[in-house]
């Protein structure tokens, strides 16, 4: 019967101690990948900017339509947020730093449509600017449902308005 105990609690804790080994290495990958990837994740929206503490300002934008090759997309938000980076100290301890700033924007773009397809063929030399100068040459489409996230580096000082335009770059 002893023997049956301690055979029965020595499985208890190398289970515990297997479990407990692998939640941990869960850990140590789950935060070398959010330190590896933290710099390259943007907010989708002033909602989520605003949810995850990165929303610095909203500058007013001065047209409510973009334009390229005859195609008019609508815009639906222009924001200024936080660019950061994560890191770990100690192991556990999750530090957010800020490593400057990004101007943001979506604009409307309905799925399978001619003007899908036209922004899908733009050159890379066509980015999206910001008064004549922030060129937004990040992307990502479909962020959301029908709409395309542009987003660019920025510095201070930080615009109020805000106007938009396909344009090319030498």
């Amino acid at each position: 019967m002893k023997a049956a105990v301690i055979i029965g609690g020595s499985i208890a804790l190398l289970v515990l101690a297997l479990v407990l080994a692998v939640a941990f290495l869960n850990f140590i990958i789950g935060a070398a990948l959010d330190q590896t990837y933290s710099p390259f994740q943007t907010s989708i929206s002033i909602e989520e900017a605003r949810q995850t503490q990165k929303f610095i300002s909203q500058p007013t934008f001065e047209q409510q339509t973009v334009n390229l090759n005859g195609f008019k997309y609508p815009i639906q938000e222009v924001w200024i947020e936080e660019a950061t980076r994560v890191k770990y100290e100690w192991i556990f301890f999750r530090k957010r730093i800020t490593t400057g700033y990004r101007l943001m924007a979506t604009i409307t773009v309905p799925n399978d449509s001619p003007e899908e397809k036209n922004l899908c063929r733009r050159p890379v030399s066509e980015p999206l600017i910001a008064n004549d100068q922030i060129k937004l040459d990040g992307s990502m489409p479909a962020a959301r449902k029908e709409t395309w996230l542009f987003f660019g580096d920025l510095e201070k000082p930080f615009p109020n308005n805000v106007t938009l335009a396909f344009k090319k770059v030498e």
